[in-house]
């Protein structure tokens, strides 16, 4: 997802959300799902890009009505209750993209449980964060 820069409604930070208005870009966006950032590697490092978990979707809001969901080619508000430590501006920005938080559960969960709700075009992404994430 990438975050409208015209609607940040809160920073999130010690105790508060982020709150944001989203553009989904692949993918379905459901409320719980947990999201990350993938930052570049600091100057200088030898390590990979970073991961920041930025914590779960909490709530979605389009056209003033709550949702569960919001698919690719959409845009609504988005509530994601972040870790105290977390905060729009320090540790992501309106450039960041926003990815779904995927582990060797989740993957799992989804192939046990929703195998024939996801398409070939949502399973094709969760292969391709599969690979972003170093998923074995």
């Amino acid at each position: 997802a990438n975050i409208i820069p015209s609607f940040i409604f809160n920073r999130g930070g010690p105790g508060d959300p982020f709150v944001a208005g989203m553009d989904i870009k692949e993918g379905v966006l459901r409320r719980g799902t947990p999201l990350c950032v993938i930052n570049p590697a600091p100057p200088g490092s030898t390590d990979g890009p970073v991961v920041v978990d930025l914590g779960r979707v909490a709530s979605i809001e389009k056209d003033k009505k709550p949702v569960d969901e919001i698919k690719k080619g959409q845009s609504a508000a988005v509530k994601v209750d972040t870790p105290n430590n977390v905060t729009f501006g320090r540790h992501f920005t309106a450039d960041s993209v926003l990815y779904s938080r995927l582990t060797r559960e989740s993957i799992n969960a989804l192939k046990e449980h929703f195998k024939d709700e996801l398409s070939k075009e949502e399973w094709q992404l969760v292969i391709k964060l599969k690979r972003m994430f170093a998923i074995i």
